[in-house]
């Protein structure tokens, strides 16, 4: 469903970053879809399988280490 992009978020620099965490089996057809028509760009992180927790504090690092500390 998610694009790999590997460095994608090199392209979004001026854009604001929201991250949706999906559940256990991910996201549906439907749901991916629904949040692209609100103009987000779906990524994965690979084969990583992560709880949700984990992969917000994941993606929050990722975020920081492509666009510096933000704050």
């Amino acid at each position: 469903m998610a694009e790999d992009r590997k460095g994608g978020l090199t392209a979004v620099r001026e854009m604001e970053v929201g991250i949706l965490i999906g559940p256990e089996g991910g996201f549906t057809e439907k749901e991916v879809g629904f949040a692209r028509q609100r103009g987000f760009i779906s990524v994965t992180m690979g084969d990583l399988i992560l709880r949700a927790e984990t992969a917000a504090i994941t993606a929050i690092g990722i975020i920081q280490y492509e666009f510096g500390v933000i704050g």
